[in-house]
């Protein structure tokens, strides 16, 4: 019997050439970055604070969540604004003309492209020497025996971001998430009430019984949201909390410690570097923009 079998083409939409460079900044509130335009594509990220951007004749404020491209050859500079910023910056060579469609706006992304751009952030790390807090970085160190494939990885990555992002711009709908907590009014409130109280000392078991909730069905319900526990949220909040301080300078690491009710400087150190793979000195060190 004969199989009448066909080929079916596949058009890339989105095609990335080349990657640039890619950088994730801490910056303090005191940052100003001179300005320049380049040949390529470059996409900023605002992780955490808000970022004041001059693209060609207007000014924006990115705050968390929010996202710029920006298209070659086009003059753009920027600073800190109010807040200190962390921002995921990532420049790239593409040729497809849908880019242009969300070029130079802010654009608030969802939670799934967020944890796009968590995988982009750790197959970097693997694949690349990434020198921190530098804008000047010209170009991207290959590591040694990096993991097969991880350029390839965040090519791709990129490539769904940007797909996402330009169906959200010709629907005239923005981006959002699958699932996040303001979808989730339990997660929401557990969420919003650790931050709220994250300076004070907080257990599971306190968390659980504020909210009359089972600890395992509470764990079940902040884990499907936000893809960690509890406990896991709690020192994260507070080691964002400690990089605030530590970027503002007015405390010293032991005050850190005590104000967000570690048991003591050196469980502090410890959860820091589990979270954010960066000792507190070398985090503050990490903060000396070159």
């Amino acid at each position: 019997m004969k199989n009448n079998y066909y080929f079916t083409d596949v058009k890339s939409e989105i095609e990335i050439t080349k990657l640039v460079t890619i950088h994730y900044f801490e910056f303090n509130r005191n940052f100003v970055y001179h300005g320049e335009s380049h040949d390529f594509w470059e996409l900023v990220y605002v992780d955490s604070g808000s970022l004041e951007v001059k693209y060609g004749n207007g000014t924006f404020i990115l705050r968390q969540g929010d996202l710029m491209l920006f298209e070659p050859n086009v003059y753009h500079k920027t600073r800190s604004y109010n807040a200190a910023p962390d921002v995921l910056n990532i420049s790239f060579s593409c040729q497809s003309k849908p880019l242009y469609d969300i070029c130079g706006k802010a654009i608030k992304v969802g939670r799934r492209e967020k944890q796009f751009f968590g995988e982009i952030i750790n197959e970097a790390l693997n694949a690349f020497v990434l020198e921190k807090n530098n804008p000047e970085m010209s170009g991207l160190v290959v590591r040694k025996n990096a993991p097969f494939g991880g350029a390839d990885l965040i090519k791709l990555y990129l490539q769904i971001i940007m797909t996402y992002l330009i169906r959200g711009a010709k629907t005239e709908k923005p981006s959002r998430a699958d699932k996040s907590t303001s979808d989730n009014p339990i997660a929401y409130e557990v969420t919003s009430y650790i931050s709220e109280h994250c300076e004070e000392r907080l257990s599971v078991k306190d968390i659980c019984n504020y909210f009359g909730y089972s600890v395992t069905y509470l764990e079940n319900v902040i884990t499907d949201v936000i893809h960690m526990s509890i406990g896991e949220y709690y020192n994260k909040v507070r080691i964002d909390r400690a990089k605030k301080y530590i970027k503002e300078g007015k405390l010293n690491f032991s005050q850190i410690s005590e104000k967000l009710k570690f048991n003591n400087p050196r469980y502090f150190c410890r959860v820091f570097r589990r979270v954010t793979r960066l000792s507190p000195t070398e985090y503050k060190r990490s903060l000396q923009v070159k």
